[in-house]
């Protein structure tokens, strides 16, 4: 009996593994979501670097650059959220990982592709070029005809377990209680502090005004 869900989990968790690898490879851009100094989150459209053959295909990478404010969010906490979808598929999906920084020259220059010179065109620009690489520990999927209905009500979560054997089975499906994922919505959608004078009466907002930032982030 034991064996025989054992079995059944398996195969419903190698399924949204299944769903969710299809949903990644379906996003060509990702939102990447960090906590900012200012505990708020900082959320930016990232592009996604395919994984080396062999390699976890949980394990995300990108480009940036670092003197960028997201640069500087992973430094101080390197917890990240990236969020994903494709409409076509109703497929939706967050994942929650570490974040490491790699800068060491010559792994740049390893990995360095000739169409990277879009983003960094000077040597200035290539000399700050790091990747990073996010270890993804926990999902939260919304994937109509993968997750169980009713869609939409409640995420599907995996977390990673390392005492797993096999590719699914390094994955282990969790409840989504109230709670559980609180940690995810802080990251996701962080808002400021409610300020003491919330109660008065504000002047008229002022319009919203370009401003150049200081350093690219071409992603």
């Amino acid at each position: 009996m034991l064996e025989t869900k054992a079995r059944a989990d398996a195969l419903d968790v190698s399924r949204l593994l299944d769903g969710a690898a299809k949903t990644m490879a379906s996003a060509r851009y990702c939102w990447l979501s960090t906590a900012s100094e200012a505990e708020t989150s900082g959320l930016r459209p990232m592009g996604r670097i395919p994984p080396d053959p062999g390699e976890d295909a949980w394990t995300i990478r990108f480009l940036t650059d670092r003197r960028s404010r997201k640069a500087a969010d992973m430094r101080r906490d390197g917890e990240v959220a990236i969020i994903c979808q494709h409409d076509p598929d109703l497929a939706f999906m967050t994942l929650i990982g570490k974040a490491a920084l790699h800068d060491s020259a010559s792994e740049v220059r390893a990995r360095w592709k000739r169409a990277y010179d879009l983003y960094f065109p000077t040597e200035t620009d290539r000399a700050n070029a790091i990747f990073v690489e996010v270890e993804v520990q926990r999902m939260e999927l919304w994937i109509q005809g993968v997750t169980p209905e009713p869609f939409g009500l409640r995420a599907t979560v995996l977390e990673r377990d390392a005492g797993g054997g096999g590719v699914a089975g390094h994955w282990r499906s969790r409840a989504d209680k109230l709670g559980k994922n609180r940690r995810t919505r802080q990251l996701a959608f962080r808002r400021p502090r409610r300020s003491p004078d919330c109660g008065r009466r504000r002047p008229a907002a002022r319009p919203f005004r370009a401003a150049a930032s200081p350093h690219r982030s071409p992603s």
